[in-house]
């Protein structure tokens, strides 16, 4: 550190230290005001008056539907539960064909149902684990050929074990 300033007059380097402090100083006065200032604490309080405003409407949209289907006489409480415990599987079920392609829904299903990152993520993960395998093959004195089938195979085991553990940590949803 010392050589750095060898050169530098030592009024250089109190300056250079007085406006390295004066910027600290000023980026701490900055956050303060912005995350325990008034206007901070009446943003969170905001933010808080508006998720219970919404949980509240939600909670009583629910509970108009279950008494007005219980006092209409449609159902009785136990078809009631039954059908609350139901409708987590009924999405996955929404438009889905019997047969081969059902898989190719779910994932339908899943991305378009707010967990397209999942995909991505598994998809990309399952890439990069998998290149970690062809490398190693290669370090151990395989060759590019053995490096590019372990990669691809890597890949599509790795793709295959998140799809599983995906569908049936979304599917419990």
């Amino acid at each position: 550190m010392q050589a750095v300033f060898d050169g530098a007059a030592p009024e250089t380097v109190l300056q250079a230290g007085a406006i390295l402090g004066l910027l600290l100083t000023a980026l701490a006065v900055t956050l303060s005001r912005l995350e325990f200032g008034a206007g901070a604490r009446q943003r969170r309080r905001l933010r808080r008056l508006r998720a219970a405003a919404e949980h509240q409407r939600l909670a009583a949209a629910r509970a108009e539907q279950r008494r007005t289907a219980v006092v209409d006489g449609d159902l009785s409480p136990t078809e009631l539960a039954r059908l609350d415990a139901f409708r987590p599987r009924a999405r996955l079920m929404v438009d889905e064909p019997t047969g081969l392609v059902a898989w190719w829904r779910k994932v339908k299903l899943i991305w378009y149902g707010g967990h397209a990152g999942w995909i991505v993520a598994a998809l990309a993960g399952s890439f990069s684990m998998a290149t970690h395998f062809g490398a190693f093959w290669l370090i151990t004195g395989g060759g590019w050929a053995g490096a590019a089938a372990i990669t691809v195979l890597s890949t599509i085991g790795m793709v295959a074990c998140c799809a599983w553990i995906m569908f049936g940590l979304i599917g419990r949803n």
